[in-house]
């Protein structure tokens, strides 16, 4: 893709990576959530598969309102590479029960930051570019995954507190 020359072209590239960035992380989450010991980790997990894929409904939604061609997008580097460490560090074998739920954990966060960032930026491109319908689902999506990362964070003091 090349450099957008316009803030249209940035939030619909923006928009774009966000769509590659969910659905890479929706399939990693998937597996760790399957992988991990523990109901609430698990759990946890595997809400957030759910809430990522709501997230890639409305996602479609978004740049399908622009009104500018859309083919598809690229493949969203930094989440590939975020994807990578997680099956590195969560999905390999030979890794104990506790230390793959701390690494699940950590990988999560690393992802959902990540996301934050994303549409936190998509969303106030939104705002200044008058989508105000945009950037209030995008503030939604934004306060869920901020509420994933809050819940992560509870889970990683009673795991890590449990180890030590």
């Amino acid at each position: 893709m090349s450099a957008a020359k316009t803030l249209d072209d940035l939030y619909l590239d923006e928009l774009q990576h966000l769509l590659s960035a969910n659905d890479q992380m929706r399939q990693i989450v998937r597996l760790m959530a399957a992988r991990v010991r523990g109901e609430d980790l698990a759990g946890m997990l595997s809400d957030a598969v759910q809430g990522i894929g709501n997230h890639m409904i409305v996602l479609e939604q978004l740049i399908e309102g622009c009104d500018i061609a859309w083919f598809g997008g690229e493949r969203c580097k930094g989440m590939e590479g975020l994807v990578e460490e997680a099956r590195e560090h969560v999905l390999a074998d030979g890794i104990g029960d506790d230390l793959r739920a701390i690494s699940a954990i950590a990988q999560f966060r690393r992802m959902s930051h990540y996301g934050i960032a994303g549409f936190g930026t998509a969303r106030d491109l939104a705002e200044t570019l008058g989508r105000d319908r945009d950037a209030v689902w995008l503030g939604e999506m934004l306060d869920d995954i901020c509420g994933a990362d809050r819940c992560a964070i509870e889970l990683a003091r009673s795991s890590v507190g449990a180890l030590a």
